[in-house]
């Protein structure tokens, strides 16, 4: 007999963004995740034999409550970590963050025009995403 687990959580620890995306599905109506509250609840995942864990909101890197120290958190917690971002408020050396395992980045098409309409955004938000998985790829 074959059971169905939960592999993945996904962390949703704020709706706070730096873009306006048209097809977004972040609400505003939920409250930003202390801490306290994050390190809660990776506890409880860990009860609940949950191995992956996404760190997404709105934007994570614009989160008030340092998501580095969270991520290393759940690093040392034995999770493996994935950060679910637009790409734009990534840190000088993201590519070098142990406590991160996996960048989820949007690339909605290969055709930049098509990507980009998507976007309320001032510059061309497809060849920002393809640099950020350029400096992924070549940081391995």
């Amino acid at each position: 007999m074959t059971t169905n687990k939960t592999s993945v959580a996904v962390v949703l620890l704020h709706y706070h963004c730096n873009m306006l995306c048209s097809f977004c599905v972040t609400e505003e109506n939920f409250s930003v995740m202390t801490f306290t509250q994050a390190h809660n609840l990776l506890n409880y995942l860990k009860e609940k034999d949950i191995h992956n864990v996404v760190f997404g909101g709105g934007e994570p890197f614009m989160w008030h409550h340092d998501i580095i120290k969270l991520t290393q958190l759940a690093k040392k917690m034995g999770f493996t970590v994935q950060i679910g971002t637009n790409g734009m408020a990534l840190p000088h050396g993201f590519e070098h963050i142990p406590s991160i395992d996996r960048y989820v980045l949007p690339i909605e098409s290969g055709h930049d025009k098509v990507h980009n309409t998507l976007r309320r955004y001032d510059e061309s938000h497809h060849s920002i995403i393809l640099d950020r998985l350029k400096t992924l790829r070549k940081a391995r």
